[in-house]
């Protein structure tokens, strides 16, 4: 009910009580000079009035609570919205702001990588033909020498940067762990393994195997060598180990 209805309806209401007295009991006679007769009018007039003037007013306050919750709701909601766009904008900055920190360390990782020379007798093995050098070294000497030793002869022979590449691996690795937003993790744990060349993540894994140092043990503690893929090239070098061993 609108209020300019109600306020018609409330018009007419004693409008029509005042009428209906006229009509019935004062038979145009004028005003009466008698005050019962007042009395008797304001009675009536009230008595058939007030009730439904009541019931407008109360039809009116019911309406107005329901408009005040409908704006209260809608209060709500604005709000509600506002902490969503809030929270959104948030972990977007949040994520870019990580972004530059792990394509700045992703490059750094990939040039230490790319940096690694094993000099061998006047040969100079770089990068991937290092690993690649590395790969047949412990392999060739499994039955003639400890091969975590071989391993840390050839960290020293590359003026261990080998480990250094590891190293900043790690601190990639490690830095998406930490400041990665929660729901983009697994993504960019992919994207940490995946673009980085194969033999660096075979050096990685390399490292686990023929090595104790903290930066490899801390990678395993974070899950990196449970990705597929490593697992098989790790059983491998686990088993060229075993058979040094056994000898």
């Amino acid at each position: 009910m609108s209020d300019r209805l109600a306020k018609i309806i409330g018009f007419l209401t004693i409008f029509a009580a005042w009428f209906v007295y006229y009509i019935n009991f004062d038979k145009g006679s004028g005003f009466s000079e008698s005050k019962g007769d007042w009395g008797t009018f304001g009675d009536f007039v009230g008595g058939v009035s007030n009730p439904i003037i009541t019931f407008i007013t109360m039809c009116m306050l019911i309406r107005s609570i329901n408009l005040q919750k409908e704006a209260n709701d809608s209060l709500l909601e604005q709000n509600k919205n506002l902490q969503v766009d809030a929270e959104r904008q948030r972990e977007i900055d949040d994520l870019r702001s990580f972004e530059t920190s792990f394509y700045s360390l992703s490059e750094v990782a990939r040039s230490e990588y790319l940096s690694i020379k094993l000099i061998e007798h006047e040969s100079i093995y770089s990068s991937a033909e290092a690993v690649s050098f590395a790969e047949h070294s412990l392999i060739e000497k499994a039955k003639s020498e400890n091969l975590c030793e071989v391993f840390d002869y050839l960290n020293k022979i590359s003026s261990f940067s080998i480990y250094s590449a590891v190293r900043s691996f790690y601190v990639l690795f490690k830095l998406t762990q930490d400041s990665c937003p929660e729901k983009y993790k697994e993504r960019y744990f992919e994207i940490c393994a995946f673009t980085m060349p194969v033999k660096f993540l075979h050096l990685v894994c390399l490292c686990k195997v023929f090595t104790d140092w903290k930066v490899v043990k801390n990678l395993a503690d974070l899950g990196f060598f449970d990705k597929a893929g490593l697992d098989v090239y790790i059983q491998s070098f686990e088993e060229v180990k075993k058979v040094a061993s056994s000898t």
